[in-house]
This record gives structure tokens, C-alpha cells and sequence, in this order.
């Protein structure tokens, strides 16, 4: 599965090239990276605060620093073995709009990035 391959690849070789069909994406005047498969046309943004470019080039992402405010910390407290449990990236799923928005993240997500509400704890 293509979204397994991107996943790796981010995990293990953060530096590296992404493999095909994926395309790392910068949307300059968002500030917004997202990964389009340029087979299917899917995209996944990626919502973590650091983004790496490789070569030592990282991308400091506001979106991914509004995941994490004192709210949400106290959530992360209440459930602390949840969350030091849980895997290195994960794939967010936002609906509040009336479209699906997929993210990677870092944490289990308790404040959606697109309407600031607290969402359900997972994983």
C-alpha cells in the first residue's frame, strides 16, 4: 500500500528521497507541506512542528505547534500511557469540514489543526 511505503519512508530515512508515486509538497504562501500520490491524486499534510527536508533543512510548522497548547497537555497528562504508547507517526483523519483531511502527526491528536476543537483521544 502506497500510504504504508510513505509512512517508512518518513520513519527511517527522514533525509531521504520519497518513493514513487509520493511528492513532498511546499505550499510557500501557507507555509502548508503535504505528500500527493501522483497516481491516485491523495494527499496527506503533514501537521507535525518540524518538518525535515533533509540536509539538515526543516521546516517549523505553526500548524503542528497549535496541536499543543496547555489544554491539550493536561489531556496528555490525564492520559499519559496512552500517548507514550503510541507509534512515532500516525495518520490523522479530519472531518469537521464536510471533507476528509488526512495528516501525519506526531502524538495522538487531541485538537484538530483545521477547527481547534478538542477531538477523541486515540490511539
Amino acid at each position: 500500500m502506497a500510504i504504508s511505503m510513505l509512512f517508512n519512508s518518513l520513519s527511517n530515512d527522514p533525509n531521504g528521497y520519497l518513493p514513487y508515486p509520493w511528492q513532498r509538497i511546499l505550499d510557500i504562501p501557507t507555509k502548508l507541506v503535504y505528500y500527493h500520490d501522483y497516481e491516485t491524486g491523495f494527499v496527506i499534510y503533514d501537521f507535525r512542528p518540524f518538518v525535515d527536508f533533509g540536509g539538515g533543512v526543516f521546516l517549523e510548522n505553526d500548524i503542528g505547534f497549535s496541536l499543543t497548547d496547555d489544554e491539550v497537555l493536561e489531556q496528555i497528562n490525564n492520559n499519559l500511557q496512552d500517548f507514550l504508547s503510541a507509534p512515532r507517526l500516525l495518520l490523522f483523519v479530519c472531518a469537521c469540514s464536510g471533507r476528509n483531511y488526512y495528516g501525519v502527526v506526531e502524538q495522538p491528536v487531541v485538537r484538530c489543526p483545521l477547527c481547534k476543537r478538542i477531538t477523541s483521544l486515540f490511539p
